[in-house]
């Protein structure tokens, strides 16, 4: 993991002390098993850190704010998904009730 984000073990640990969201798994042994998930996450922190000069607690809170951010666009998606799942089964109610008189009136004619 070291070779691959090019980042000490020891820095890699700490961060794990202050990123909650950084969860490892440890095996016999004591060694760490990452998630693709930590991986890209260890990526994005040490972008924030080394690239684009964050502060330990400035890379904490930016990743917080990104993380609200996030939470607010689903919800705000959602409620725009809400909305077209509604508008869908109104049109698809007033075809059903179309449907229902043209075979009322074909049985009231006869055909």
């Amino acid at each position: 993991m070291c070779e691959l984000l090019d980042i000490r073990p020891h820095t890699i640990r700490y961060w794990e002390t202050e990123f909650v969201k950084l969860k490892t798994k440890t095996k016999k042994g004591y060694s760490r098993r990452y998630s693709s998930k930590d991986v890209e996450y260890l990526k994005v922190i040490k972008e924030l850190i080394y690239d684009r000069k964050f502060t330990l607690e400035g890379a904490v809170a930016e990743v917080k704010k990104a993380k609200t951010k996030l939470h607010a666009d689903n919800d705000q998606g959602s409620a725009v998904h809400d909305h077209e799942s509604n508008d869908k089964i109104v049109n698809i109610k007033k075809e059903l009730v179309e449907v229902k008189n043209m075979l009322l009136k074909r049985k009231d004619t006869g055909e």
